[in-house]
């Protein structure tokens, strides 16, 4: 009997768990929906109220959406450094769009300084994570870039690969 009882408290725990998570999903959806639909009226004010929304439950497309909006001015005052903070968050969650605009920011120097071996490291990263133009640029910097500094870039690549 009481083999039962745990096991239906596991089952029960379990299932609960579960909900959390899936629950937890459909609200970032939601609410980067929501955004888009905010972002589609011209109301960038609510819209990135709901994408930093969804970017705390973990959704990388909503983080980079408030990054570009820092980034031109769109419901709040434009910032760059604040936006490559967003991107970056957006690049920790595996968004391969935020990580390409940050080899754009780094390539350059935009709002944070010029910055090759890391434009090419974040392409590179973007690459890999499949974004098809990513290369073009990475070649394109690989002319103007001293050898050491790429092999210190191809370096960064690797060890960041895991953890963008």
């Amino acid at each position: 009997m009481l083999k039962n009882i745990g096991l239906i408290l596991s089952i029960i725990i379990f299932g609960i768990t579960l909900f959390a998570v899936d629950s937890t999903a459909r609200n970032a959806e939601d609410a980067y929906f929501r955004g888009n639909h905010f972002w589609s009226l011209k109301d960038y004010r609510n819209a990135i109220k709901w994408y930093s929304r969804a970017s705390k439950a973990g959704y990388g497309a909503a983080s980079y959406k408030v990054g570009m909006m820092h980034s031109r001015g769109l419901g709040t005052a434009v910032n760059s450094q604040t936006a490559v903070r967003w991107y970056k968050k957006a690049a920790s969650q595996r968004y391969h769009p935020a990580m390409y605009q940050l080899g754009v920011v780094y390539a350059s120097g935009r709002g944070i300084g010029q910055d090759s071996v890391q434009a090419y490291m974040w392409f590179g990263l973007a690459e890999r994570m499949g974004n098809k133009i990513a290369h073009a640029r990475m070649d394109a910097l690989e002319k103007n870039m001293d050898k050491r500094d790429i092999v210190k870039s191809l370096k960064l690549i690797e060890e960041s690969f895991g953890k963008p």
